[in-house]
């Protein structure tokens, strides 16, 4: 049998109850139904039955964790537009469940519906929300008005939506225009984390170097008519990239606005490269020596390069490299690249590539679009076979 509970001093109730306050207010940003609440809960329990006895002990029995991730709360439904800025989000474990529960069949599909819709969507069926970029959402914030996130409900494919895919969306932009906006959006900015304790003010130059220094992260996209971030792997490294490779119009230029062409900066490079071509080659091919220079300790010994070997070596690399690239070797080549993308599609697009394969048509837009260029390129393969073939018997009749 334990001792009798004994009776507080002043200063030992006076220092409950801040604990009981400081116990309080944690309380608020937790979510109901977690281990941590239930265990606060009954803290803040057994404090206040000790400032309301002034008695020290335990008395109030502690009831068991509803392990079940139910949720205990009625929640209403917005996107937060009556949040209180200066409370944390809370989270509903009963939605983590949700999550938990859909296999990932299920979780591609969504997002599959979600990609055609091109919009995020929230399904009654599944409890869930579902974003375009990011796919099924693990977790539906909680607001501090009691509600949760909720996007436009959608509870059937985008095939019985009844949305013709190719009309004009109401919000879609011009490559100008919605770079405009995006600009605008930075440089009306008077404080950065607003709302926040970090809340700071920003001028407009700090304003115009962090839009610069975050330009390259956006891109254009064309079929949406709106800015959007550039599509990253799990290392947060950029996937799709401004078009830098190398080309007759090599050149930092923005390739992905059709109008790149027309400006001044282009239009000068151009100039630039049509004088540099019409340049004569610094080495005359008349001179036995062409090409003579000094080199070695202190320039004591002399290298001399001779025109006309060079140009025999340059013939004979020219004549290997086009006996090798042959029509039959580049349908060789191509059949080959072609079975390498089959197998690439099977794994990149596993559910596509089966229902496909059963006949269906619903399948993933990039499937298609993949599958496309594959096709393209062992057509070509068969067109190479065949000009092979052809060359084969011509030679064959003048032997």
């Amino acid at each position: 049998m334990r001792s009798p509970d004994r009776k507080l001093l002043p200063q030992e109730i006076a220092r409950k109850k801040k604990k009981l306050s400081k116990t309080l207010n944690q309380l608020e940003g937790l979510t109901e139904g977690t281990r941590k609440h239930h265990r606060k809960s009954f803290k803040a329990e057994k404090t206040l039955d000790q400032v309301t006895t002034g008695r020290s002990g335990i008395r109030p029995n502690k009831s068991a964790l509803n392990m079940l991730g139910v949720s205990r709360n009625e929640y209403g439904e917005s996107r937060g537009e009556n949040h209180d800025v200066n409370k944390r989000f809370g989270y509903d474990p009963a939605d983590k469940k949700a999550f938990m529960q859909l296999n990932q069949k299920t979780k591609d599909s969504l997002h599959g519906e979600a990609n055609k819709y091109g919009k995020p969507f929230f399904s009654p069926k599944h409890g869930v929300n579902v974003d375009p970029e990011d796919g099924v959402l693990s977790n539906r914030p909680v607001y501090s008005d009691n509600t949760k996130l909720t996007y436009d409900k959608i509870d059937k494919p985008f095939s019985e939506s009844g949305i013709n895919r190719n009309e004009t969306k109401t919000d879609s932009l011009g490559h100008d225009a919605a770079w405009a906006k995006w600009e605008k959006g930075y440089m009306d900015r008077t404080h950065k984390m607003k709302g926040t304790k970090f809340e700071k003010p920003i001028t407009p130059e700090e304003n115009k170097r962090e839009m610069e220094m975050e330009r390259g992260e956006f891109m254009y996209d064309k079929d949406k008519g709106q800015i959007r971030l550039r599509k990253t792997d799990d290392a947060e490294n950029p996937i799709e990239r401004k078009s830098r490779y190398v080309n007759p119009e090599q050149g930092d230029f923005d390739y992905e606005n059709p109008n790149y062409r027309n400006t001044p900066e282009y239009k000068k490079f151009k100039r630039k490269q049509k004088r540099n071509s019409k340049k004569k080659s610094p080495i005359n091919l008349n001179d036995p020596y062409a090409g003579q220079y000094e080199a070695g300790a202190g320039g004591g010994a002399d290298y001399f390069s001779n025109a006309e070997d060079f140009q025999k070596l340059f013939g004979s690399i020219g004549d290997a490299f086009s006996k090798a690239y042959t029509p039959e070797n580049k349908a060789k080549h191509q059949e080959k690249r072609a079975a390498r993308r089959d197998k690439r599609a099977e794994k990149k697009f596993e559910i596509s590539s089966k229902l496909a394969e059963g006949g269906g048509e619903n399948v993933n837009p990039e499937y298609k679009k993949f599958m496309d260029k594959t096709s393209k390129i062992k057509k070509r393969a068969v067109e190479n076979k065949t000009k092979a073939l052809l060359a084969k018997n011509k030679k064959d009749q003048n032997i």
